[in-house]
């Protein structure tokens, strides 16, 4: 235990596992933005996005001024840009799809990529998400039911819940399925699991999930995005409320807080979150909605039966 590791000179990077590391490299990436003259980024960790409409030569030069000045940025300050995990989305029915070049090298172009663990396509569709969501959901299920002995319905619950559901729950407020494939999808993960209990075989799922106190990862979805949306209109999130909603002040029904129905030709717009979540908001009773604390209205809101919102042919 006394042995040492030999010295090596770090020229560039943040020590792993570091509490000042993530800050620290935070403030040392910061002001990448700075270098954009034509487009716009995103920037989360080391993980960064940078798009722009282009719609002709002229914003597709500008666009790449912006790549070769991100990159001299990088490396003035001696930073490499993984040219492996470069891709290039276009989307649009009429996009061009140019080809762009990063250090002399051309970035690939790709029909979907992934973004903080989501996958989405040029078309703003999530079935590749929801099938590998559920793919990764019936694994993890299998790997228990092979490892664990017990089968005692208290700690399988435990088990489901701690371990299995919460990859089925990551991040859907983006990616929440509206394809009835892709809703049935998910919802198998559970309802396969549940089915393997002991006793359970011949029993329907919703009977199941009363047993067990469970509800459908569709209503949970449901649950999800109306309490996202309560911590956006009472400013618990960085989020712009104005960007994304607005007050209906021209229907004096319902509560004090009901929220407009934008107009939506297509589905990928129509069922997006800050539309699909309008119509739940706007029916819950005015004493829900003002609620001054934050878990009080998820206990309020949980304890509701928002099944009529369900489509899923499982249940």
């Amino acid at each position: 235990m006394d042995a040492k590791s030999a010295y090596a000179p770090v020229k560039s990077g943040i020590p792993q596992g570091t509490i000042l590391g993530p800050l620290l490299f935070i403030i040392f990436i910061n002001d990448v933005t700075s270098v954009l003259k034509h487009s716009e980024v995103r920037l989360y960790a080391d993980d960064s996005k940078w798009f722009s409409p282009v719609n002709n030569l002229l914003q597709y030069q500008h666009f790449s001024d912006d790549i070769y000045r991100m990159n001299e940025w990088f490396i003035s300050w001696q930073l490499k840009i993984n040219s492996g995990k470069c891709e290039v989305l276009h989307m649009g029915r009429t996009n061009t799809a140019f080809n762009y070049e990063n250090d002399g090298h051309e970035i690939p172009k790709k029909e979907d990529c992934r973004d903080l663990g989501v996958i989405v396509n040029n078309k703003l569709n999530f079935h590749k998400h929801c099938l590998n969501v559920a793919r990764i959901g019936h694994y993890r299920s299998k790997q228990f039911r092979r490892t664990f002995i017990c089968h005692d319905h208290e700690f399988s619950v435990f088990l489901y819940t701690t371990y299995i559901r919460p990859l089925l729950e990551y991040c859907t407020e983006i990616w929440s399925p509206h394809h009835l494939q892709d809703i049935d999808a998910i919802e198998k993960v559970q309802k396969t699991f549940t089915k393997h209990l002991p006793g359970f075989y011949n029993i329907s799922y919703p009977e199941r999930l009363s047993r067990l106190n469970l509800k459908s990862l569709e209503e949970r979805r449901v649950v999800k995005d109306i309490v996202f949306l309560y911590k956006i209109v009472h400013k618990l999130v960085n989020v712009d409320f104005d960007r994304f909603f607005s007050f209906n002040v021209n229907n004096t029904r319902g509560h004090n807080l009901k929220l407009d129905v934008k107009f939506s030709r297509l589905d990928c717009r129509k069922h997006f979150y800050c539309n699909r979540v309008v119509g739940y908001w706007n029916n819950l009773d005015s004493d829900i909605v003002n609620l001054q604390n934050v878990t009080s209205f998820i206990t309020a809101v949980s304890s509701l039966d928002l099944s009529m919102y369900c489509r899923g042919r499982t249940l």
